[in-house]
């Protein structure tokens, strides 16, 4: 929970990897109500991604009771949480491709192979490469 005012500044996407982004604030997940997300990949929208969600609890249930929902061109997505109680999302995106081979250290950031970063430079994240996957996981609390 948020002490005071709710505020999304710790939920700002750094445009690096695979990101959430709430729509609906995480404090306003409400039980019967419709909760809205964005998924990102490296800061653009992430689509035609399957999430699964799944609430809590499952020791003891014979069914998983997982809802599956997809992103749309614009990486958002829609949940509506049939009870109260923590949810568990996850997304994993797979770029297309066989797994790539052994790199020079600098390779994939921008730099040609055997160069090395200006001193005191810090690089960029390597892409997103084939034959990698990112994964997002996250546990969600909806409230009464």
């Amino acid at each position: 929970m948020t002490a005071g005012k709710p505020t999304d500044k710790a939920l700002q996407p750094t445009g690096v990897g695979l990101e959430l982004v709430p729509i609906t604030h995480p404090n306003d997940l409400v039980q019967g109500e419709a909760a809205s997300f964005r998924l990102l990949r490296d800061g653009k929208p992430a689509v035609d991604v399957a999430i699964a969600v799944v609430p809590g609890g499952i020791r003891y249930r014979d069914h998983l009771k997982e809802m599956a929902v997809s992103t749309d061109k614009d990486g958002k997505f829609t949940v509506t949480f049939p009870d109260a109680g923590m949810y568990w999302l996850s997304a994993t995106v797979r770029s297309g491709g066989a797994p790539p081979a052994a790199a020079a250290s600098h390779q994939g950031m921008g730099m040609a192979a055997g160069a090395s970063p200006p001193a005191g430079a810090t690089p960029a994240p390597p892409p997103f490469r084939p034959g990698e996957r990112a994964i997002y996981a996250a546990t969600l609390e909806v409230a009464k």
